[in-house]
Formats: C-alpha cells, structure tokens, sequence
C-alpha cells in the first residue's frame, strides 16, 4: 500500500484502477512507483522534471502516469534528491530530472547549473552493456 502524509497522519492513494504496484522509490519531494505490467506512476514534485512529466506542472497531489519513450517497460526505478533514473526490461536506462552535476549521463549538452531534463531520456551505455540495476544518492547515481 502507497502511503502519503496529510498533515500529521498517513493517508493511503490508490493506483488508478486497481494497478499491482510492485516497487516504490522515492527523493526528496517526488515518489516514482512501479506497476506489475512495467508501467511508471508519478506524484509530488516535478520542478526538475524529476517525475518524467511534462515541464509546465511543477507538484501532482494524485498518482499520474509516466509515459515511457517507445514501447519500453519499467523494470526498476530509482531516484536522487531531484532525479530518477528508470531500467527496462530490456536492459536500457532513463533518466530524468536536475542535472547540475551531470548525475544523469546524458552528455555535456545537458548538464551544469540550473540544468533540467523534463521526460524520460535515454542513456547511452558503453557498447553492449545492459542496465540490471540502478541506485541513486542525493546528487548522484
């Protein structure tokens, strides 16, 4: 069960339409939850564009889905302080969010102060390499 604070207590949210939620990750405002099917659910804050949403909404008070680029499923997800990175089934990575740091991977272009990635991104990876896993700390991955 996915739990949110409301004022002093914990209120339970409940994934539309009776989705399996099967995993949770969460940053410093912002919470990624992960669904049995390998799809992505977001809520709290997206000033970064930390929840792979849309630039011009910054806070979801209720679960929202994430679209994934292509035909891509989730298959871990993992998040920084204003950041998340997503692994799929097929072995790639995504990330989204703040980057002031580079911590996304997602090249020269796209990091340094004030830096935001709204959507999920695409992760070169060296060669063949394949993403199983993913972890995340405040400002790094």
């Amino acid at each position: 069960m996915l739990l949110r604070v409301q004022g002093a207590r914990l209120k339970p949210l409940r994934p539309p339409g009776g989705v399996l939620v099967t995993a949770v990750a969460s940053g410093l405002k912002h919470t990624l939850a992960l669904t049995a099917a390998g799809a992505l659910l977001g809520l709290g804050g997206n000033e970064y564009g930390q929840l792979g949403l849309a630039a011009s909404v910054e806070e979801f008070a209720t679960l929202q889905p994430v679209a994934l680029p292509g035909d891509a499923r989730a298959a871990q997800v993992a998040c920084g302080e204003c950041f998340s990175f997503v692994t799929t089934t097929a072995g790639a990575l995504l990330a989204c969010g703040a980057n002031g740091y580079g911590q996304l991977g997602l090249g020269a272009a796209l990091a340094g102060v004030g830096k935001k990635v709204h959507g999920l991104r695409w992760v070169a990876l060296p060669d063949t390499a394949l993403a199983a896993q993913v972890a995340c700390h405040t400002y790094h991955a």
